[in-house]
């Protein structure tokens, strides 16, 4: 995902950003996100630095009966129990521009605060399909139509877009609340404004290899591609963060921009040759 905005949606923002300016809601993506973990988790959305942050929910909760151990959930081992989110657009305040090869992208961030039951096997392993929802014309008819297309983001090491913190944040074990919104904050705050981000680890990958979770691996709802992320002390809560590209869209008042732009340029042109 080089190249997120067109070469003539930057040429309308570029020459007329105080007339049209570029709205950021017009990045329609939609996230459905499969997860679970060992043993316990949550999923939040925010920007890099958790300045905007919300809660989107968490995982199968321990009912502390002997069997079934969870709600909604037929199995003795939370991880087992895979849970779904699904964020149907991405609020403007959760997206953010950075500037990337001297070009203007954007990215919205999901967090996945994790926690043990202090034993010593603890991961997560998701799969994120995001979809880009782009806004065309037909070549004949020049009506507007929809194109959408979706991504499968997995729990993986190589792309850098997978990052983890340990906190201070002491786990709250099997039958605790997820932690405050402004512990979690100020704790991936602190981590960023002392670069205590760091790349993750593989554990295996979801393909029936790996223990213990091979018991029942690969867990069917996430992809083989997946791989099993570690976490780095079980006595804290860890902090997982997924950095996700945003399709920039134009608005037809943006392409409108775009045409009155290049008739501008044309009209100088002409213009000029008839001085």
């Amino acid at each position: 995902m080089k190249n997120l905005c067109s070469v003539s949606v930057l040429f309308a923002v570029t020459l007329f950003s105080s007339l049209i300016g570029f709205n950021k809601a017009n990045a329609f993506t939609s996230l459905s996100i499969n997860v679970t973990f060992d043993n316990h988790g949550a999923v939040f959305i925010g920007n890099e630095d958790a300045s905007q942050f919300q809660f989107i929910g968490r995982d199968t909760v321990d009912t502390g009966q002997f069997f079934p151990t969870f709600e909604n959930c037929n199995s003795f081992f939370s991880w087992e129990c895979v849970d779904s989110f699904f964020i149907d657009k991405i609020h403007p305040d959760y997206i953010q521009s950075k500037i990337v090869d001297n070009l203007t992208q954007f990215y919205t961030y999901l967090y996945f605060p994790v926690w043990s039951d202090f034993s010593v096997d603890d991961m997560i392993i998701a799969e994120i399909i995001a979809t880009s929802t782009s806004i065309v014309t037909e070549t004949n008819s020049g009506r507007w139509t929809q194109i959408s297309t979706s991504t499968s983001i997995v729990t993986e090491t190589n792309s850098g877009r997978w990052t983890q913190i340990s906190t201070s944040i002491n786990t709250p074990g099997d039958l605790g609340d997820v932690p405050s919104d402004i512990d979690l904050i100020q704790e991936i705050q602190d981590a960023s404004a002392n670069n205590e981000w760091i790349g993750v680890t593989s554990l295996g990958q979801n393909n029936g290899t790996t223990y213990p979770w091979n018991l029942i691996s690969p867990i069917a709802e996430i992809s083989e591609d997946a791989h099993f992320l570690g976490l780095l002390d079980s006595q804290t809560v860890n902090v997982f963060r997924l950095e996700i590209p945003i399709k920039c869209i134009p608005e037809p008042l943006t392409i409108l921009g775009v045409t009155t732009a290049i008739g501008f340029g044309s009209f100088f042109k002409y213009k000029l040759k008839h001085i």
